[in-house]
């Protein structure tokens, strides 16, 4: 699928997804996840930044729950797909397979349909195929490897591709 296709796919397909009331897993007792409330409730989907996602060592991603890690699915495709640089100049694609790596089965993950998770793996095998050098200068072949084999399973085949 050609970039701007699978961009604008993401977006349709995780329409359904509404902005959430609260974007963490943990509870107000957590420091850093109210800060992470904060930055996010300034946020939208289509606008989410970069700076807002934050650094490696600081960011809401990790502690979304699935109504958020689901509402902001299009924008981190949309980042990685673009090949951007996050916040420490490294490449996003690294930080997007973490964050997906575990594949659909994980909690994060869990309100996903065949639908949502057939874009995910188009984004996989896109950054497959036209990012192979930085997930090679990055030393992440394993890593989308794994993404790719937890997002292909059993109930899609990796070469149908959403019209």
């Amino acid at each position: 699928m050609e970039k701007g296709r699978l961009i604008e796919k993401s977006y349709e397909i995780f329409s359904n997804f509404k902005q959430p009331v609260r974007y963490t897993i943990h509870g107000d007792w957590c420091l850093e996840c109210n800060d992470h409330e904060e930055t996010l409730n300034k946020a939208t989907r289509k606008f989410l930044t970069i700076k807002q996602i934050g650094r490696s060592s600081w960011s809401p991603i990790p502690n979304l729950n699935p109504e958020a890690m689901a509402y902001f699915m299009p924008r981190l495709i949309e980042f990685a797909v673009e090949n951007v640089n996050d916040f420490e100049n490294h490449p996003f694609i690294v930080r997007f397979l973490y964050w997906v790596m575990d594949g659909p089965e994980s909690d994060a993950h869990k309100l996903l349909c065949t639908t949502h998770k057939q874009i995910v793996l188009e984004t996989l095998l896109f950054i497959r195929k036209h990012y192979s050098d930085v997930i090679e200068d990055e030393c992440m072949e394993d890593e989308l490897d794994t993404a790719i084999k937890n997002w292909g399973g059993t109930y899609l085949k990796p070469t149908t591709a959403i019209p």
